[in-house]
């Protein structure tokens, strides 16, 4: 797999999703009540044009201090985007972090806490986000907003019908030719994009997103699929009250949390 093509990939989703989002961004309103004279961090916030980014929400909304961090090293492609972004924004003044894996035990150490963490996009692309969101927790001072790609419980096209009930969640690597088929045509019909693109079969020598790479499990793909109520155990688990939840095309849910000492 080149870069090129998996950026291919990537920027396809986005720009097929785009196409539905014409919504009020409720994180974004989160954000404005709750930074001002606190310190603020995104995490994972410069992938494909920034076009998650919520640090300029938290400079806008009068954070004391703002930070951009994301595992990708400085001078890589999208660094570069998203500072050409900040200045046609004329935002500055915020700090950089590069290389942060959220997987890693150390995150700790890597940078600081931060009274408000902007984490999203990112757990449904792990191998072990229990352990990821146990990282994270680490630099959290009091509120983290979070979200996930999500699974409805019923998913009922013309080839087949999927149940997924209660605190579910489809491990993607896994999953049978028929769910593969189910669930294949929702997100053709959904968003116009191919399951096997974001979730390859085991196996497949020429997935653009393979699940295991040179470098080990990889980042890129979809791992899991957690139904609402299975995403809402996994962060009260690790110790969040949730505060507030905004639901996205009956895809993607976002909460807001607070720590719980």
């Amino acid at each position: 797999m080149t870069g090129s093509r998996l950026r291919q990939c990537i920027s396809h989703l986005l720009k097929n999703g785009r196409r539905f989002m014409k919504y009020r961004d409720q994180t974004e309103e989160w954000i404005g009540k709750i930074v001002k004279g606190r310190s603020f961090v995104d995490i994972g916030g410069i992938g494909v044009d920034s076009c998650n980014e919520r640090i300029s929400v938290s400079i806008r909304s009068g954070a004391a201090r703002s930070a951009m961090a994301d595992i990708r090293p400085f001078g890589f492609h999208e660094w570069e985007t998203f500072e050409k972004k900040m200045a046609e924004k004329k935002l500055s003044g915020y700090d950089r972090y590069d290389n942060v894996d959220i997987n890693d035990p150390l995150l700790h150490e890597r940078i600081p806490r931060f009274d408000v963490v902007h984490c999203t996009g990112i757990f449904y692309h792990l191998a072990n986000p229990v352990l990821a969101l146990h990282n994270v927790r680490q630099i959290v001072g009091e509120h983290l907003i979070i979200n996930t790609v999500t699974i409805p419980e019923k998913v009922e096209n013309e080839n087949g019908s999927l149940t997924f009930e209660g605190n579910s969640a489809l491990f993607l690597p896994g999953i049978s030719e028929h769910e593969r088929s189910v669930l294949r045509v929702h997100y053709q019909n959904k968003f116009g994009w191919d399951l096997n693109d974001v979730a390859p079969r085991l196996g497949d020598g020429k997935a653009v997103m393979p699940y295991y790479d040179h470098d080990g499990m990889s980042c890129w793909p979809y791992w899991w699929l957690f139904t609402d109520a299975a995403f809402r155990s996994f962060v009260s688990v690790l110790r969040f009250e949730i505060l507030d939840e905004w639901k996205w095309e009956d895809h993607a849910l976002s909460l807001l949390t607070k720590k719980i000492s």
